[in-house]
């Protein structure tokens, strides 16, 4: 599996990995990359109808959703209820996608009733956070062009899986003395990221790796979002700032449309 390599951006003395640059139609970055294969897969397979879940202010649901509305095929995302957000908004301004409001807002409810009604309804199913090995299967070559020098990236952390995919990629093109610095944005990501180094044998190998938390709650949008010139994702990357010594990449995982 072959990916162009998205660049490395240098300002100021920090590193920044523009994965944002990754678009296809109006979705943006890693997650988008992942979506357009799994949703591709799934026209091949026969399935008219993709589902997925996440938080109302998740770009996964608004970037799986612009990729179906392109494609022409239903779409169905598993939110929790309560205000809408510019996220919402705009995915219900899209003919092909349906909000479900699911009362109780946890992660574990979401994901309970979407995979439900993914299997009752016949319909193509991509995971909270994309947790998948595909997802670190198509995203973790894109520490090829990360300098060795580099001793330091610093990732906002969702579900975990772009931090995983990046832990994978460092150690498979013999990167892995580079540090990972998670910045936890939402819910405790190690429980993903432990499973799937378990899964493919890196758990306790010596990783240099650290999860650290935000103190700004997930839901709140920063209103200074610009690093270095680069305006930065409100929810995610701009979390990251404070964290950040000179020196350090910072990984943009992506940004909302």
């Amino acid at each position: 599996m072959k990916f162009d390599l998205t660049p490395i951006q240098r300002v100021d003395g920090y590193l920044f990995k523009r994965d944002d640059f990754y678009q296809t139609g109006m979705a943006i970055g890693g997650k988008a990359r992942i979506g357009n294969i799994l949703i591709n897969e799934a026209i091949d397979k026969g399935f008219s109808d993709i589902v997925t879940t996440g938080s109302r202010d998740s770009r996964q649901c608004e970037i799986v959703s612009s990729i179906c509305e392109d494609y022409g095929i239903r779409c169905h995302l598993f939110m929790p209820s309560g205000k809408d957000t510019d996220i919402t908004d705009r995915i219900s301004k899209r003919s092909r996608s349906t909000i479900h409001r699911t009362k109780v807002g946890y992660n574990s409810v979401l994901i309970s009733h979407s995979g439900k009604w993914a299997k009752e309804n016949n319909a193509f199913y991509i995971p909270f956070g994309m947790e998948s090995q595909e997802c670190i299967d198509i995203n973790k070559h894109q520490v090829q062009n990360i300098p060795d020098s580099v001793s330091r990236i610093v990732i906002p952390c969702g579900g975990g899986m772009q931090m995983a995919s990046v832990i994978h990629g460092l150690k498979e093109y013999g990167k892995d003395h580079i540090k990972v610095v998670g910045v936890q944005v939402g819910a405790n990501p190690k429980r993903i990221i432990d499973r799937f180094l378990k899964d493919d044998g890196l758990f306790g190998c010596g990783y240099n790796f650290e999860v650290v938390k935000s103190d700004i709650p997930y839901s709140k949008h920063l209103e200074n979002t610009t690093f270095c010139g680069i305006d930065l994702d409100p929810i995610y990357e701009a979390k990251c700032i404070p964290f950040m010594q000179k020196g350090d990449l910072l990984w943009i995982v992506g940004k909302r449309l």
